[in-house]
């Protein structure tokens, strides 16, 4: 399997793909947007890592559904450019850091990480100039594959750009042989 992750702290994208060996592309199978909330009774230090922890058994339960061993081939993770605050590279950095934990208790053989902007233009096929709006891409994303559109039926609204983020990153490896 192949997992794909925008991450982020208080919403963290994330999709499951594979890779038939009979289409050269990948099929979306699932999506979901994990979350995690601030527990404003405990020190900001403390409610890092209880909300690092939940991230963590979040996400491992999402990919590994409950089995004893998830069979994942690849991490596609979109990287983190330019946080507004310090607070939220502090975030950004603990989501990336139970990622990192995860892709190591899961023994992949693959990992892509790239920022955003890179991730826009491989998924667009745009090899200088101009990064594509987001809005493009998750509108390219969502008429290429038609599986993702049919995953997001029902969703959150504001899940939605999280999960298609995630699903940039995959197609995004893939574009340039990765997967």
């Amino acid at each position: 399997m192949i997992v794909g992750i925008d991450p982020g702290f208080a919403n963290l994208g994330v999709v499951i793909a594979s890779k038939p060996r009979q289409i050269d592309d990948v099929v979306f199978t699932k999506v979901g947007c994990l979350k995690t909330s601030v527990c404003k009774e405990i020190s900001a230090a403390q409610d890092l890592v209880m909300r690092a922890d939940d991230l963590a058994a979040s996400l491992r339960y999402f990919v590994e559904e409950g089995k004893e061993y998830a069979d994942v081939y690849a991490v596609c993770v979109e990287g983190f450019s330019r946080p507004p605050s310090v607070t939220s590279a502090i975030k950004l950095g603990a989501s990336h850091g139970v990622i990192g934990g995860l892709i190591s208790e899961w023994h992949t053989g693959v990992v892509y990480v790239d920022q955003p902007q890179a991730i826009r233009k491989l998924v667009m096929g745009v090899e200088k100039g101009k990064t594509p709006p987001e809005d493009e891409v998750h509108a390219f994303l969502l008429e290429r594959y038609p599986e993702l559109a049919q995953l997001l039926e029902g969703r959150n609204k504001g899940d939605i750009p999280h999960i298609l983020d995630a699903a940039a990153c995959v197609v995004a490896a893939h574009r340039i042989g990765m997967l």
